[in-house]
Parts: C-alpha cells; sequence; structure tokens
C-alpha cells in the first residue's frame, strides 16, 4: 500500500532580531502622545498598505509611534515657523511706523511747538489750536495716570494739573523718544476727533428735534 503523502510544514517567518521589551506600553490619553486606540489604527493602516505579513504586531506599532512622532514634529516647527514669521511681521510693522512722522535723521532735540506742527501740519500757523490740543493731549494722559496709580477710580485731572502739564512738556532729545510720542499722539488724535464729530452730530439731532416739536405745536 503506497504510503500517504504529507504536507511539508509551511515556513515559519523569522522573527526580526529584536527584542519584545521595545513593544510600545499603553499610553495615557493626557500624555500629550496618541492614545492605544489611534496607534492600532495607525498600525492596522501600515500592515494594510505594505507586504507586513512577516511582520510582528509589535514591529507595527513601533513604526506607528515613529510615524506619529514624525508627524507631531512637523506639527510643532510648523507652528513654531509660524510664530516667528507672526512676531517678524509685527516688529517689522512697529519699525516701520517709528518712521512714519520722525527719522533718525531729523535734527535732535525735537520741542513741543516742533512736534505739535509736525502731527497737526494743517494747524502749524494757528498757535492757539496748537496748545489747545497739546493741553487735550496731556489732560487724557493724566486721566490715564489717574486710573492706573489711584486703584482704577477715574479720576479728572485739574486745569492747573494739565496746565503744569504742558509746561513740563520738553523737547524730545532722541528719535525714540519722538516718534514713540507721535504715534501715541495720533492714535489718541484720531479717537479724540471722531467722539467730537459724534457729540456734535448727537447735539445737531438734539436740536433738530426740538425744533421739529415747536413747528407741531405751532
Amino acid at each position: 500500500m503506497p504510503k500517504s503523502k504529507v504536507k511539508p510544514k509551511a515556513k515559519i517567518a523569522k522573527k526580526p532580531d529584536a527584542k519584545p521589551a521595545s513593544v510600545i506600553q499603553a499610553i495615557p490619553d493626557d500624555a500629550g502622545l496618541p492614545t492605544t486606540e489611534q496607534l492600532a489604527l495607525i498600525a492596522a493602516t501600515l500592515a494594510k498598505n505594505s507586504n507586513a505579513r512577516d511582520f510582528w504586531p509589535w514591529v507595527l506599532t513601533k513604526q506607528a509611534m515613529e510615524l506619529w512622532e514624525s508627524a507631531q514634529d512637523t506639527i510643532y516647527w510648523a507652528g513654531i515657523d509660524d510664530r516667528y514669521r507672526l512676531k517678524e511681521k509685527i516688529r517689522q510693522a512697529t519699525k516701520d511706523d517709528l518712521l512714519k512722522f520722525f527719522k533718525p535723521s531729523d535734527k535732535y532735540p525735537v520741542t513741543r511747538e516742533a512736534f505739535l506742527k509736525r502731527m497737526l501740519p494743517k494747524k502749524q500757523s494757528r498757535l492757539n489750536k496748537l496748545v489747545q490740543f497739546g493741553k487735550e493731549f496731556c489732560r487724557e494722559r493724566l486721566r490715564d495716570v489717574n486710573f492706573y496709580e489711584k486703584k482704577r477710580t477715574s479720576i479728572e485731572p485739574t486745569q492747573d494739573e494739565v496746565d503744569a502739564a504742558y509746561n513740563n512738556w520738553g523737547p524730545f532729545q532722541t528719535h525714540q523718544g519722538a516718534a514713540t510720542m507721535a504715534l501715541r499722539f495720533e492714535a489718541w488724535h484720531t479717537e479724540y476727533t471722531t467722539n467730537r464729530r459724534i457729540d456734535a452730530g448727537k447735539c445737531n439731532a438734539a436740536r433738530l428735534k426740538k425744533r421739529n416739536k415747536r413747528k407741531v405745536l405751532t
């Protein structure tokens, strides 16, 4: 009787030369690293898209972890680059703003009158207007000082305090000082003139309303 043929045993894939101790352990969700489920999903994707039949699960897991870390590095450095570009953009914008009204090549020191004439070119020949705006600017700065130094309590400065602040407005010795104050003055002047226009519009509206009411009564 012929002997039955015995099928040869399938070749067992040789285990890669590494120790099981290097298997990635479970990682808490709050560690800033992938969860077990996320890591398993990456490993499964690697197994599906590569010739992974001879790979042990811990090998796939380790590759998944390396892929995750590489992606995290890419995201991290992209964020660093974005923050650096933003800071550089802000720095350049500030540098350009400091050259808006005064330049390092200008003659220094800059007196109070020369400063106000530079900031209010349409009022250069009207000294009384320059003084008026200069004192209003000092008044607003005194309000800020009172607000922050007196425990955030709004205290209106007296006229004597405003006059003293204006008289003590000394010359600017450097470009940095003049340029920085110019930006503050510009921001204040824009807000000041806008508020005055709004107040004037409200007064006109109230006047017209009162006039129309009189017409109705007559």
